[in-house]
């Protein structure tokens, strides 16, 4: 899949999550302002932070589509983790917020009672269930599809929505049946919604992180890649294999030895062999470096 391709999926699948988060995060602080539903409102910020996670996953895929050149030998793959560090910190200080009020709420429960939870809250908690839930799946599919590290952050956002509005509607849903005295479990939802934004939050940094001190691949493609240097005919020894993750793409170095008698032209091939399967195994803007050096003969390189 080329970087024009991979960039007008991204923006299509974004853009609608960008409409949906719009409808969601307006229905939600509105009704939760006319309903006074801290919950609602602490689901509704959190609907706005997945709205300001779609502008950026957008803009970063739109970024990270455009070719190396001079300043940026390597491409421009790890932007769209940049975007990703930008949304974590974003959701951080929308946690802090929602966990300040949801205090001060529970702490003056006694002299300033909490209203009563309203059906059409309930309902819109539901909506956003339904919603999420749909945009998470389509989300994290075209994810996987162009390897999209910020896309899947996104979809991970969306779930974490779908879960904080189930927590809504189950604690709401409670209070009302249960009476006034259990009326404080708005604000409590609102505290829960907030503590778990942060654990996301911290969740989708640390693996941000990862990626832009160069971690290497997981297990299971580093064994990948030591399946397909060990497949290669005329070669042998693959050793100081070493690889990196990009952002979008990969990065993958490693010496192989070859015959000392074989010519320029074709060590070249085997190199471009080399290539050409990572890419194919990996993707197209897969980064492959190939040293070749000379079998030893008789414990010497000749």
């Amino acid at each position: 899949m080329d970087k024009e391709e991979r960039s007008k999926i991204g923006a299509n699948v974004t853009g609608v999550g960008l409409i949906v988060n719009i409808l969601l995060t307006g229905l939600k602080i509105v009704v939760g302002f006319i309903f006074n539903s801290m919950a609602l409102i602490a689901d509704g910020i959190h609907s706005l932070s997945d709205l300001v996670s779609d502008i950026f996953v957008m803009v970063t895929i739109w970024v990270s589509k455009k070719p190396a050149d001079d300043k940026h030998n390597y491409g421009h793959g790890r932007v769209e983790i940049i975007g990703e560090v930008a949304v974590s910190l974003m959701l951080i200080v929308a946690a802090y917020v929602m966990t300040k009020n949801g205090l001060i709420k529970i702490r003056d429960f006694s002299i300033s009672p909490i209203s009563k939870p309203s059906l059409y809250v309930l309902l819109v908690a539901l909506v956003s269930i339904i919603s999420k839930e749909a945009l998470y799946w389509y989300t994290k599919h075209y994810a996987k599809k162009i390897n999209s590290q910020s896309m899947y952050a996104n979809a991970v956002h969306h779930r974490s929505d779908a879960l904080s509005s189930i927590a809504v509607l189950a604690a709401l849903g409670l209070a009302l049946y249960k009476g006034p005295t259990w009326y404080i479990l708005d604000p409590i939802v609102a505290l829960c919604v907030a503590i778990y934004l942060f654990f996301i939050a911290v969740k989708i940094l640390i693996e941000s992180f990862s990626v832009l001190i160069d971690s290497s691949i997981g297990d299971k493609d580093y064994e990948k890649v030591l399946s397909i240097l060990n497949s290669i005919p005329n070669t042998s020894d693959p050793h100081h294999v070493r690889t990196r993750n990009m952002g979008s793409y990969i990065g993958i170095e490693f010496h192989i030895r070859v015959n000392p008698d074989m010519t320029v032209r074709d060590s070249h091939k085997i190199a471009c062999d080399i290539e050409n399967k990572m890419r194919q195994e990996f993707g197209e803007d897969t980064f492959v470096s190939v040293h070749i050096e000379p079998e030893k003969v008789n414990g010497e390189y000749k």
